[in-house]
């Protein structure tokens, strides 16, 4: 028999101390196991999460959706005091409500956006530390921008997705690229599409930031893009610091 409800969460996260969103056998140190592990106390029955994006190793998130479907009420007691009370501070539920049985978190999702934060500054933040990439060398506002206009529309991206990944396809659809400037040195850059490949939101990052270091011309990222390898750029598959916003 289906289970009568379906719950629908909004959540957000700090990624610096977990392996990323997806579950894994050999580690508890998700945000899926940890929100699983919660969720199947409260109702007393195994339960799976299911999340709207698997955010990689370090990803923060601002507002991620979620599911899970159950046989009690939700309503008949404080839901979301209890998942807060039970999961560590650095995972928030925002809010929970029960969603139509047609609801996924996976499919019923419009797009993806994520926002990367790096401290142009000749000195570190300690207090930002966790959430920016500090980068002491004065980057080009313009001259990122103009590289990253390439990225928009229909491509293949296999340049820059990191090993381990199974997908079928390393063909994506982005619909915005765009570099902005806050508070003086905090540079953003803002990606969205319908689906990114693994690590390919940090590689981009690194490989422009790169390359507007070394002097390269502005067709460098389209000339990395063309060649579907790694060849011409470096691995940022370290680089963590970046932070997934509205799936």
């Amino acid at each position: 028999m289906p289970a009568k409800y379906k719950v629908r969460l909004l959540i957000s996260y700090d990624g610096t101390d977990f392996l990323g969103w997806q579950k894994q056998r050999n580690s508890p140190n998700t945000v899926q196991g940890i929100l699983e592990k919660v969720v199947s106390k409260i109702f007393n029955k195994p339960t799976r999460v299911i999340g709207s994006s698997r955010t990689d190793s370090g990803v923060h998130a601002l507002s991620q959706m979620a599911h899970f479907e159950c046989d009690r009420d939700p309503k008949s007691f404080p839901l979301v005091r209890a998942l807060n009370n039970m999961t560590p501070l650095t995972i928030s539920i925002k809010k929970a409500w029960i969603a139509p049985q047609t609801f996924h978190a996976l499919g019923t999702k419009s797009h993806k956006s994520y926002r990367y934060y790096v401290l142009n500054s000749e000195f570190s933040d300690a207090f930002k530390s966790r959430h920016t990439w500090w980068f002491p060398k004065k980057l080009s506002l313009s001259w990122l921008n103009e590289a990253s206009k390439c990225l928009i529309g229909t491509h293949d991206f296999k340049s820059f997705q990191s090993t381990g990944s199974d997908s079928k396809t390393t063909v994506r659809h982005i619909t915005k690229a765009h570099w902005t400037l806050k508070n003086g040195n905090l540079l953003v850059f803002s990606i969205e599409g319908y689906g990114f490949l693994k690590q390919m939101v940090r590689n981009i990052v690194g490989t422009l930031i790169d390359s507007e270091r070394c002097g390269r011309p502005v067709t460098e990222i389209q000339s990395i893009m063309d060649k579907k390898n790694k060849t011409g750029r470096k691995d940022y598959s370290a680089c963590t610091r970046t932070f997934s916003v509205r799936c």
